[in-house]
């Protein structure tokens, strides 16, 4: 009986998911090396920090089904880069130029 492959390839070899992921963020998907602890950043960790910094407000569904993992991995990895200082806030942007938006309302959100 053979093993059914956990990753499905296509017929130049590479997995899927890794095609669609160089797809999506471009080929800088090399991992990176972690400041704080000497860990390695892999294609998934740094798809997590380019859709957050996209968006930060996605749902943990969103941002699993964006990277390729299912939302467990993609909590824990999240947390994880949040613990190793990769993930320091989430920040709401303000538009100073929209009426409403002095610089005074910015002192109070801003610390």
């Amino acid at each position: 009986m053979s093993k059914i492959p956990k990753t499905r390839k296509n017929p130049q070899g590479a997995p899927l998911e890794e095609q669609r992921l160089n797809a999506q963020h471009g080929a800088d998907l090399e991992p990176l090396p972690a400041i704080a602890l000497g860990n390695v950043l892999d294609r998934y960790d740094i798809g997590i920090l380019k859709e957050l910094q996209e968006d930060a407000r996605l749902s943990n569904a969103e941002l699993a089904q964006r990277i390729g993992l299912s939302a467990a991995p993609t909590w824990r990895r999240v947390k994880r880069l949040e613990e190793q200082g990769f993930i320091v806030a989430y920040r709401a942007e303000i538009d100073r130029r929209v009426p409403g938006t002095s610089s005074c309302a910015c002192r109070r959100a801003c610390p």
